[in-house]
């Protein structure tokens, strides 16, 4: 039963991604087919619609042309009409009933011809108010397009800067004025934190066992060690286990009672640290992220906060907590520092890898305007407000020229929607 739940567990893991995508990618592809299809059948309709009016109001003009010819001829002879007894009479009355007859042949086509016309603008007009009401949408949209670009290109030029005005005049300045954040109040924090290295090696010990990310192996035994796939952390907390990012874990065990060495180091950056974290009864808020490997009796709980202001600024409303004793692995970009301030202290949200969860702590205002709407700076900064053990890295990975490809910006995307939940 654990084998068959380990492989549903990974086909749900691993494949629901690529079953999302062809979904949406299916549906796309059917809801293009089926626009295009609809449109071409659409301007079809108006088409032909439109050649028929054509034709009709060219008939129409035809036969008034013709009508007003023939009433012509009719006025003319009117003005010479010949005496009765004029021998003149009866050729003049065969041309004034000739011009007649092609006058009222030709009233009568007029008026079938506008008749023709009148039901063809209605049809269209039904046409464009029934089935093909999107066309009739979109010409009217047109024929008013002027203030409509117009409220579009406002919108599309100025709401980036007025939504970030709102945030740093308005929505911050309040969020400041609010009381800190305090994880929790109870929890120890007897933590000890090893100096960070390119490359950390641990030593696997007869009865211990270890949980790393499968790419931050480096290097192990040969003989001697066994490893499986350890799908989820905690199966007793699969969400949370999730959410952490404890997922898809390499486990490493000792077959003997020699112990051995594992080296773990990030296979696609030098410039990331590893340092060692041992708790002992104490508690970390982590961020998940940075977790490279994790050992013994820790225990991950998470803590809302959906009633502090700072939660919403930040967009952190979920806190994950690692608790117990054990030995936790956690990587940062050029380099870890871990240090208890003695006073206030500031520094980026995205610098911060773990705290104190009795460290108070809010989110101060960036202190000017222009790097933030330029996208230089971040919003708010973390302020931490107690002493309490922090943790935090040295920087921020960075692409050349800030440009990240796409790929990374869609997962920037995902990470930004996951934000909230502590992922």
């Amino acid at each position: 039963m654990g084998l068959i739940r380990d492989i549903i567990f990974w086909l749900l893991l691993r494949c629901w991604r690529v079953v999302l995508a062809l979904l949406i990618i299916f549906f796309v592809i059917v809801a293009y087919s089926g626009c295009t299809h609809y449109w071409k059948m659409a301007k079809e309709d108006m088409s032909s619609y439109n050649e028929r009016i054509s034709r009709a109001r060219a008939e129409l003009a035809k036969e008034l042309n013709v009508k007003a010819n023939a009433y012509q001829k009719m006025e003319d002879l009117n003005r010479w009409k010949p005496w009765p007894l004029d021998p003149r009479r009866i050729p003049w009355s065969w041309d004034y009933d000739y011009w007649n007859a092609v006058y009222q042949g030709a009233d009568g086509a007029a008026n079938r011809a506008m008749q023709a016309k009148e039901s063809l603008e209605r049809g269209l007009s039904e046409a464009k108010e029934g089935k093909w009401w999107i066309i009739g949408i979109a010409e009217r949209a047109w024929s008013q397009s002027l203030g409509f670009l117009g409220v579009i290109v406002f919108g599309i030029v100025f709401t980036p800067g007025l939504w970030k005005a709102f945030w740093f005049y308005i929505a911050a300045p309040i969020a400041s004025k609010a009381p800190p954040i305090q994880v929790a109040k109870l929890m120890g924090s007897h933590v000890t934190v090893s100096e960070p290295t390119t490359v950390q090696e641990v030593e696997l010990i007869s009865g211990n066992t270890i949980c790393t990310r499968g790419d931050w192996v480096n290097a192990y035994p040969s003989e001697g060690v066994k490893k499986e796939t350890r799908f989820l952390w905690s199966w007793r907390a699969p969400l949370v286990s999730y959410a952490s990012g404890l997922h898809e874990l390499t486990e490493w065990q000792i077959m003997g009672t020699t112990s051995q060495v594992l080296k773990l180091c990030s296979g696609t950056d030098p410039n990331l640290k590893i340092a060692k974290v041992i708790f002992s009864q104490s508690a970390l808020v982590v961020r998940p992220s940075n977790i490279v490997a994790i050992s013994g009796k820790l225990q991950l709980t998470t803590c809302w906060k959906l009633t502090s202001l700072h939660s919403w600024i930040s967009g952190r409303l979920r806190h994950v907590i690692i608790s117990g004793d054990g030995i936790l692995y956690l990587c940062g970009y050029g380099d870890v520092h871990s240090e208890t301030p003695q006073a206030k202290q500031r520094m980026s949200d995205n610098l911060l890898i773990a705290h104190d969860p009795r460290t108070i702590f809010r989110t101060v205002r960036t202190e000017t305007f222009w790097p933030f709407l330029r996208g230089k700076t971040a919003l708010y900064d973390l302020q931490f407000e107690d002493q309490g053990l922090v943790v935090y890295q040295a920087a921020t990975r960075t692409t050349i020229d800030g440009k990240r490809p796409a790929h990374e910006r869609f997962e920037g995307w995902i990470d930004l929607l996951l934000k909230p939940l502590g992922f």
